[in-house]
């Protein structure tokens, strides 16, 4: 009978062989042929091992305590059973920081945005990249009132062309044109249709 190939040296093949032949599953016959035991990677078990026993404040407790008061204002019972992780937290006491398990890491690293390689979390965020803009919005925004205050008959989207051929640095000059295209398609969406 032909069995799966788990390995090119032929000791470890012969001994996945001959467990096979003495009745083992394939999982049990490669973990016992390999010397490797089953893989607890990624289990909630690991990952909280050795945390959830009240002393991760132990040697500032006034900053658990003042972390946990945020928390339990924002979102009661978000501290219990869990652990402060400092590197999920948006802010100072984030009731998302307050993890019990891998899916709580997971659920506060997509709220934030981050990615977290771990032993025992993995998780990629989307990739979410603003489209580059020639003038920033308040640069804009202030330009654009104090050439409406010089010019009070121009209309609006001709004192931000204006702006933007006038204010925008040289190597940023490109992408003038696509953003008032982006700018008039988004501006005639919330005109009201006759």
């Amino acid at each position: 009978m032909g069995y799966r190939k788990i390995s090119q040296d032929k000791m470890i093949q012969k001994s996945y062989e001959q467990s096979r032949k003495a009745g083992s599953s394939h999982k049990l016959a490669e973990m016992l042929a390999l010397q490797s035991p089953p893989s607890l990677q990624g289990t909630d078990s690991i990952f909280m091992a050795g945390q959830v026993s009240g002393n991760q404040f132990e040697k500032s407790p006034w900053l658990g305590k003042a972390y946990k008061q945020i928390s339990e204002k924002l979102a009661p019972g978000c501290t219990s059973g869990a652990v402060y992780k400092s590197q999920l937290a948006r802010f100072a006491g984030d009731p998302l920081a307050w993890v019990r398990g891998t899916a709580d890491v997971k659920k506060a690293a997509a709220i934030k945005g981050v990615d977290v390689d771990g032993v025992s979390v993995s998780h990629v965020s989307p990739v979410r990249e603003k489209p580059p803009v020639p003038l920033a919005d308040d640069i804009l925004q202030a330009r654009v009132k104090l050439e409406m205050l010089k010019n009070p008959k121009q209309r609006k989207e001709e004192a931000v062309e204006k702006v933007l051929y006038t204010h925008t640095p040289h190597w940023k000059r490109g992408l003038i044109k696509e953003h008032l295209k982006t700018r008039k398609s988004k501006n005639a969406k919330h005109i009201p249709k006759r």
